[in-house]
């Protein structure tokens, strides 16, 4: 049987080692040792971070874009 491929590849969830910023809102901090949503870049060169409240409506977006194309091809 063939492999299934994961078109997710470049989201994942990350526990930062440092603190880093927010990329949707410079005001938002992540703090080591704090989970966040990290989305690597298109051009394979480094990724954007969220914060957990930022990454929510980002989440929420990607699940209705992706049950729509589901609905689609049922």
């Amino acid at each position: 049987m063939a492999k299934i491929r994961d078109i997710l590849i470049d989201v994942a969830v990350t526990t930062a080692v440092r603190k880093r910023k927010c990329h949707r809102n410079a005001k938002h901090a992540i703090r080591a040792g704090e989970d966040f949503l990290s989305v690597r870049e298109k051009s394979g060169f480094g990724s954007k971070n969220y914060c957990k409240e930022c990454a929510q409506p980002i989440l929420d977006l990607a699940k209705n874009k992706l049950s729509g194309i589901t609905n689609k091809l049922s």
